[in-house]
């Protein structure tokens, strides 16, 4: 069994803002031990130079970041969306068809009610759809049942 850890912003900023508070002290001790030449205005200026850049690189990092997880939400939405749109569709045909076929709108109704668990889980997963659909015989019923033309 997979073991898998789910931390909150919160244990993840605790442990971040400890590093950054340590190094400040630990940079504060260090300063006072230093020789002169290390505390000229150049040397400082090198340090400001230096910082910015890496502040520059991170804000560039963090850009490629937001823009990686805005794309996969936009592509997600719209997988979600076209599916949404067939299910719509299929369930309409089938209703044009009439009350033979009632059998495969159940169905496709439990179909989508598995496959919105599988997308947005009210709990812990316990099976996935796959497992769900091969369990419930879903798949088999959907796929033989419906007539070829309107697939």
């Amino acid at each position: 069994r997979q073991f898998q850890m789910m931390l909150t912003s919160v244990q993840i900023a605790i442990p971040i803002l400890c590093v950054v508070f340590g190094s400040a002290v630990v940079g504060l001790t260090v300063s006072k031990r230093l020789a002169p030449h290390h505390l000229s205005p150049e040397a400082k200026a090198t340090i400001t130079v230096a910082m910015a850049v890496v502040g520059t690189m991170t804000a560039v990092v963090i850009g490629f970041l937001i823009s990686n997880s805005s794309t996969s939400f936009k592509a997600r939405n719209a997988a979600v969306a076209a599916l949404s749109a067939d299910i719509a569709q299929l369930d309409s045909l089938l209703r044009r068809y009439g009350p033979e076929t009632d059998s495969i709108r159940k169905a496709l109704q439990r179909y989508t009610e598995l496959k919105l668990e599988d997308l947005f889980p009210t709990s812990s997963p316990t099976r996935t759809l796959a497992q769900a659909a091969a369990e419930t015989g879903l798949e088999s019923i959907l796929f033989s049942q419906v007539p070829r033309r309107v697939l």
